[in-house]
């Protein structure tokens, strides 16, 4: 049974020899890789009785698992190309010739519909050499021309002119000094006058009104009477108006001494600021 699977081995790996030389991809390879260690490893854990059950159970799920490994190398290969190839597509060297017989390559890139230099310069389109050599090209300062000798001619020497008879020294008159202007100090400046406020106005306390009953009594607290439509009482300082505790204990008086009035006193003018009389 052994050399049985040991025969079996042997052919599956020969058959995947065959079949990775042919692959085209790595989801293919990995499922030949993954169909081969499966069926070894399913031959091993079936044992003498199920030694080709297992190998066909395992080399189905490794060949499924390396199928799927290689699948998603293959997804990854595809992506860069796809990258690479975009970047290719999006990316332009423009060669300038700098006139020594340098050359200076200018790389640019596509952004949109604008292609943007090394320096974040933009082009409407694709620059040409003459575009960029101001900013990239490398210029050969030829030398300055030669300047034109001079040639040094010597004047010629003439006589010595005479010289000339002393004058009298001329005197001119200078323009009389103006006398500086007097300057006159100023007055110092006056202070504001001072605004006083003035003294407020007395305040006119109107005198309190007048009250003269008509008639009056004792109800054992103070003197109360009528004065034309409401009570009054005798008070500091004269005659006032009753307030709510005075009026109130009044009428309690008044309840057992309904007939109050008929024994009233009656005021006169001559007890004018003076107390009543009980």
């Amino acid at each position: 049974m052994l050399r049985k699977i040991i025969m079996m081995l042997f052919v599956v790996a020969s058959m995947s020899f065959v079949f990775l030389s042919g692959c085209e991809n790595d989801a293919q390879t990995g499922a030949l890789v993954g169909g081969l260690g499966g069926a070894g490893l399913g031959a091993l854990i079936g044992g003498r009785h199920h030694a080709g059950e297992g190998a066909l159970i395992g080399g189905a799920v490794g060949a499924g698992g390396g199928y799927m490994i290689g699948n998603e190398s293959d997804k990854a290969k595809t992506q860069q190309q796809i990258a690479s190839v975009n970047a290719a597509a999006n990316t332009a060297v423009v060669n300038i010739d700098n006139g020594n017989g340098s050359v200076t390559p200018v790389t640019l890139t596509r952004q949109g519909n604008m292609w943007v230099g090394p320096r974040g310069e933009q082009y409407m389109a694709l620059p040409t050499p003459e575009q960029l050599r101001p900013l990239y090209g490398l210029y050969m300062q030829s030398p300055p021309p030669p300047q034109a000798a001079q040639a040094a001619v010597a004047p010629p020497q003439s006589q010595p002119a005479p010289a000339p008879a002393p004058s009298a020294p001329m005197v001119v008159a200078s323009a009389p000094q103006q006398p500086a202007p007097m300057v006159y100090a100023s007055a110092p400046p006056q202070p504001a006058p001072m605004m006083l406020a003035p003294p407020p106005s007395p305040v006119v306390v109107a005198p309190a009104p007048l009250y003269v009953p008509e008639y009056y009594t004792w109800d054992g607290y103070e003197y109360v009477g009528w004065c034309g439509v409401q009570y009054v009482y005798w008070g500091p300082r004269g005659w006032l108006v009753c307030d709510t505790v005075i009026l109130g204990r009044f009428h309690g008086w008044e309840r057992y001494h309904p007939d109050w009035r008929r024994e009233a006193t009656r005021y006169h003018d001559h007890d004018r600021g003076h107390e009543p009389h009980r």
